[in-house]
């Protein structure tokens, strides 16, 4: 499940983190992850992460698309909208 969520979030328009991995260690879970300055916008609610163009995913039963409006926390009104 983790690499499906890593993969996914690696293919964004922009990215979120880098990754290396060390010649003698090739395998996933050995890559070293960064983030990006645009990932620290994402994570401070600078950036919507919609607007980098995620592959579509379901979480809960629900298909989460960024080519569609999808139903959101709004912290400010404190209750869910569609945008």
């Amino acid at each position: 499940m983790l690499l499906f969520i890593v993969d996914s979030m690696k293919a964004v328009r922009e990215a979120v983190f880098t990754g290396r991995l060390e010649a003698e260690q090739r395998r996933w879970p050995r890559e070293q992850l960064s983030i990006t300055d645009l990932g620290r916008a994402v994570l401070a609610g600078e950036v919507d992460w919609l607007s980098l163009s995620p592959p579509d995913r379901w979480l809960g039963g629900v298909r989460i698309s960024a080519a569609r409006p999808c139903w959101r926390w709004d912290e400010p009104l404190a209750t869910t909208v569609l945008r």
